[in-house]
C-alpha cells in the first residue's frame, strides 16, 4: 500500500501502490524518509497509467505506448516462415500484416514480436498493431514463394526448340526437365524462364526447381518427332516427273531436296507428300525437312538422263534391214520407232547404242528412242526402200533393141533388169516406173528388176 495514495506534484510518497497524481503542480522531495519505508518524488511528467507509473511515453487509448518496429529477421522467406520483429512497445500487439496480410503471431513482449508469413503474402513493409497504436517497418520484407509454373509456348516442337516458362517464384532456379530430360535455361525474371528442348527429350510435362521447391506444368509439352521416309514412287524418272513419297511427321515439312536439289513439293498429309523431280539433279537419295529435323530415303531415286539421237546408220535401207542408232540416255529404252511404226527388234548396248531392225511394213521418217528419260527423235530421216515389184510392162514383145515401159513399185535404186537372164540397159524414171531395152541374145522369158536387198 503506498501512502499516501494521492498527492499534488512534489508529494513523497511510499509502498507498492499506485498514486493518483493532482497535477500540474511542481513537487519537491522533502522530509525525512522514516525506518523501513521507501520514499520517491513524483516526476513532472508522470502519468496515472495502467500497471504503474511511466515515464517519457506518450499516452494512448487505454493508456498504452505508441509501438515502433525497428527491424526484423530473417528479412526475406517464403509462406509459412517464422518472423522475429523487433521494436517497443509490443507487449499489446493485437494484428500483423505482411503487406497488407494478415499473419498469426505469438511471444509479443515490450520489445519483440514473432509472426509467421501468411498465405498470399507478397513482398512489403510488415505493419503491427497494438492497443496503443499502429507501426509500420523501415523496409519491406521479400516473400520468397515456391515456383509455380502457369503456362508454356509453344507447346510443342521438336529438340532445340526454345520454349517460355511463364509463372511465379523462378528466382534462383536450380533446373528445367521436360518429361526428365534436363534441360539448358535462362531466368529471365521471377515470372519467365527461356527452356531449350533438350536432344534426349520426349513428350510431357515441363519441372521448374529451386531451392523453395519444384511445379510441374499443367500442359504437356508435345516433342515433335524427325520425319521419316519409308517409300517412293516411281524409283526412277526424268527431270519433272511426280514422285509420290510415303513416310510419317510429313506436317510442317519445310524442304524436299533430291539429291541435295530443292524441289518443288505438296504436302498430302502426315504420311504423303508429292514432289517434281527439279532440274539439276541427279540420281541420289530423297530427304525431307520439317521443324523435327530430317529424314533420308534408303534407297536412291534414279533421275533417268533425257535421251538423245545423234546418228544412225545406214540411212536407208528395206524392211529388216538393222540399223545402228547413236545418242545418249538409252539405258532402260522402251521402244523404238521408224516413222511412227515400232522396230520388229531392238537391243541396247549401254547408255549410247541400240541396234534396231527396220519393220516390214515402215515407211520413211525420222527415227524415235523411248527411254525412262523420255523420247528422243533423230534430226534425218530414215529412208525405207521397199522390195521392187513389177505390175505390167509395155509392149509385151518385141525384137532386141526394143525399148520396154515398166510399171510397178519399189523401183527406186534399182540396180539390174533382166530379159530371160540377159542383162538389158535401163533408166530409173521414178519408183514407180522403169524404161528397159530388150539386150541382144535375150530370148523370152521373164523380166527381173533387182534392187539392194
Amino acid at each position: 500500500m503506498q501512502s499516501p495514495a494521492t498527492g499534488t506534484a512534489g508529494s513523497v510518497i511510499s509502498g507498492g501502490t499506485r498514486l493518483l497524481l493532482i497535477l500540474p503542480l511542481v513537487l519537491v522531495a522533502t522530509g525525512l524518509m522514516p525506518p523501513c519505508r521507501a520514499l520517491a518524488s513524483v516526476p513532472r511528467d508522470a502519468r496515472d497509467l495502467p500497471g504503474g507509473l511511466q515515464t517519457g511515453a506518450t499516452a494512448h487509448t487505454g493508456g498504452y505506448d505508441l509501438p515502433t518496429v525497428t527491424g526484423f529477421s530473417p528479412s526475406s522467406g517464403p509462406v509459412g516462415s517464422s518472423v522475429r520483429i523487433t521494436g517497443t512497445a509490443l507487449g499489446s500487439t493485437t494484428a500483423v500484416r505482411f503487406n497488407g496480410r494478415s499473419a498469426p503471431f505469438s511471444g509479443a513482449s515490450e520489445y519483440y514480436v514473432t509472426a509467421t508469413v501468411p498465405s498470399g503474402a507478397t513482398s512489403g513493409k510488415i505493419v503491427v498493431t497494438t492497443r496503443g497504436g499502429t507501426a509500420t517497418s523501415p523496409s519491406g520484407f521479400t516473400v520468397t514463394n515456391a515456383p509455380y509454373v502457369t503456362s508454356i509456348a509453344p507447346a510443342e516442337g521438336p529438340v532445340r526448340t526454345l520454349v517460355n516458362l511463364a509463372g511465379t517464384g523462378f528466382q534462383g532456379a536450380t533446373r528445367v526437365t521436360f518429361n526428365g530430360a534436363s534441360s539448358s535455361f535462362t531466368v529471365r525474371s521471377d515470372a519467365q524462364i527461356t527452356a531449350t528442348v533438350p536432344t534426349s527429350a520426349t513428350s510431357g510435362r515441363v519441372v521448374v526447381t529451386t531451392p523453395l521447391g519444384t511445379s510441374t506444368s499443367s500442359a504437356r509439352f508435345t516433342v515433335t518427332p524427325p520425319p521419316t521416309v519409308s517409300s517412293f514412287s516411281p524409283t526412277s524418272g526424268p527431270v519433272g516427273t511426280n514422285v509420290a513419297i510415303g513416310g510419317r511427321g510429313f506436317v510442317g515439312t519445310t524442304s524436299v531436296k533430291f539429291h541435295g536439289v530443292e524441289a518443288n513439293y505438296r504436302v498430302v498429309d502426315a504420311n504423303k507428300i508429292t514432289a517434281t523431280v527439279p532440274t539439276g539433279a541427279t540420281s541420289g537419295t530423297i530427304v525431307v525437312t520439317s521443324p523435327g529435323g530430317s529424314g533420308t530415303s534408303s534407297t536412291s531415286f534414279v533421275v533417268a538422263q533425257m535421251p538423245t539421237i545423234t546418228g544412225f546408220s545406214p540411212t536407208s535401207g528395206p524392211a529388216l534391214t538393222k540399223v545402228t542408232i547413236s545418242g545418249t540416255g538409252f539405258t532402260g529404252a522402251t521402244a523404238v520407232e521408224f516413222n511412227g511404226l515400232k522396230a520388229s527388234a531392238f537391243s541396247v548396248t549401254g547408255s549410247t547404242k541400240i541396234t534396231a531392225t527396220v519393220p516390214s511394213s515402215a515407211t520413211s521418217g525420222r527415227i524415235t528412242v523411248t527411254a525412262p528419260g523420255g523420247t528422243a527423235t533423230s534430226t534425218g530421216s530414215f529412208t525405207v526402200i521397199a522390195k521392187p515389184s513389177l505390175s505390167y510392162f509395155t509392149p509385151d514383145s518385141g525384137p532386141a533393141g526394143t525399148v520396154v515401159t515398166l510399171v510397178g513399185s519399189g523401183l527406186s535404186g534399182t540396180t539390174w533388169v533382166t530379159f530371160g537372164g540377159a542383162r538389158a540397159s535401163f533408166t530409173v524414171v521414178s519408183a514407180t516406173q522403169i524404161t528397159a531395152t530388150v539386150p541382144t541374145g535375150a530370148t523370152s522369158g521373164p523380166i527381173a528388176v533387182t534392187a539392194p536387198a
